[in-house]
């Protein structure tokens, strides 16, 4: 039988390894890169718990305002709905040291009906706390890219989980053209993902074109924007996305925005038929990125079934004149209005 891996390791292990940590109740993530931090979080919190339990075995304390006996009082209270306890501790580094001592016993001996996770900025292997978690636990460093070697390795290892394909130009074109950051280059697939129509395959010509017409303001922003109703900053966005693009951006833009409206208009459907916002983006919303499923369940909230249907008949609209007449910049501005003022 393989012996369970305990001790440090980097992100990228830890998420191609994770199923290996089954047996794992402490885990202390660290480091410098909010982004990854949270994917382990969503990864633990995903394996470790249910959405139906959530409310009563998942608990989530800040190290500047819980003590240690809280915390060892949660973790030995048994869970009262689920298989397993699930105390996620945030800002870790600002629990007082004695606070943080009372929980070195507990270490020595975790109980299995309990998971603790610990979020951190730093890490001090010189303490017995950290002695025990790196002998007891797992120890994960989440570290910003510091080159675009860095953003290549991630996208390699994303486009293998995906089961995407993209050859060696596009992707060394990819991670040249974007902002050095894990999460920058997670929304440029994203957009890739909604341009293609949900392809398995990305051409240099589709990362050519979400890269170009979306640089200064992207469809994020404005998707944004929209399902905030916010009229000035949709506008905004826009001007500046027709600014950044010499060939027009309008049926391409259309096109994803009803695809956008298509996902708000299926959230507000399961939502009429009593699923809860935490089992909508747990499992009906396999078509989006898992990190940014909540941006639409709060979009959703925004509209209602009517007003997505008029919308619908103006995005028609719109793609009737753009493919018609030579007025995209007015099309493109009216269409906004109208959906803001819906």
């Amino acid at each position: 039988m393989a012996q369970t891996p305990v001790g440090k390791v980097y992100f990228s292990q830890f998420m191609n390894s994770f199923k290996s940590y089954a047996s794992i109740r402490l885990f202390y993530i660290f480091g410098n890169d909010d982004y990854q931090k949270n994917k382990i979080i969503e990864l633990l919190k995903d394996n470790y718990t249910q959405p139906e339990t959530r409310d009563f075995d998942a608990v989530t304390l800040y190290g500047d305002s819980c003590q240690g006996s809280e915390i060892i009082e949660h973790l030995e209270t048994l869970p009262f709905m689920a298989p397993l306890k699930f105390l996620l501790i945030k800002d870790f580094d600002n629990l007082k040291k004695h606070e943080k001592n009372l929980l070195e016993d507990y270490c020595q001996n975790p109980l299995k009906s309990s998971v603790l996770v610990m979020v951190a900025e730093k890490v001090d292997n010189r303490t017995t706390l950290l002695k025990l978690l790196n002998a007891k636990g797992v120890v994960v460093e989440c570290k910003k890219p510091y080159n675009s070697a860095n953003l290549l390795r991630w996208l390699d290892n994303e486009l293998r989980t995906r089961n995407l394909k993209m050859d060696k130009t596009s992707r060394d074109f990819l991670v040249n053209n974007v902002e050095l950051s894990f999460q920058a280059i997670e929304q440029e697939l994203e957009k890739l993902h909604l341009y293609t129509h949900g392809s398995n395959t990305y051409t240099l010509s589709d990362v050519e074109t979400t890269l170009g017409a979306f640089r200064e303001n992207n469809i994020y922003d404005l998707q944004n924007a929209l399902g905030d109703k916010n009229i000035i900053r949709s506008l905004t966005v826009l001007q500046n996305m027709i600014a950044a693009e010499d060939t027009g951006v309008g049926v391409m833009l259309v096109a994803m925005l009803t695809r956008y409206f298509l996902i708000l208009w299926k959230v507000l459907i399961y939502k009429q038929n009593s699923y809860t916002n935490q089992e909508i983006k747990q499992n009906h919303l396999n078509e989006v990125f898992y990190s940014f499923r909540e941006d639409y369940v709060r979009a959703a909230e925004k509209y209602s079934t009517d007003q997505i249907k008029q919308i619908f008949s103006h995005l028609l609209q719109a793609d009737t004149d753009l493919k018609s007449i030579n007025i995209n910049d007015i099309t493109l501005f009216l269409l906004i209005y109208k959906i803001c003022r819906i």
